[in-house]
């Protein structure tokens, strides 16, 4: 990946035990790296790869898209920085219109993205 290390999406258990993959899924560093170069600022990650451990312990769903790299949490306040990275998020498509996040989640402190294939794209607003 061009625009984020390792231990910025890794799963941040810190058991030795941890059965996370040690990379994001390739169509999410893709994308990823894509939204970044859009958005021309850096991008900061609070959650990237979860083991299940720890997508207990921080209330992750059953089958969170965390657990097989297709998905991350941005961090991100309130305010324009917010609106524009959903709206870049929400944008991204491919030519024959494959939407890059078809599920997007805002709430008070990140942006969740998932590049999980779905029918329609989803806005969900915390």
């Amino acid at each position: 990946m061009r625009w984020f290390r390792p231990d910025e999406y890794r799963c941040r258990c810190g058991r030795s035990t941890c059965e996370a993959p040690m990379e994001l899924a390739g169509v999410m560093q893709s994308r990823l790296d894509a939204l970044r170069e859009v958005y021309g600022q850096p991008i900061v990650l609070t959650s990237g790869l979860r083991c299940s451990t720890w997508n207990t312990h921080v209330g992750g769903v059953k089958n969170s898209a965390h657990l097989s790299g297709e998905a991350v949490d941005i961090a991100c306040g309130e305010g324009m920085t917010r609106r524009v990275l959903v709206q870049l998020a929400m944008a991204a498509a491919d030519k024959d219109g494959t939407w890059w996040f078809p599920l997007v989640e805002v709430s008070k402190s990140h942006i969740h993205i998932e590049t999980v294939p779905r029918p329609n794209p989803l806005l969900v607003l915390e």
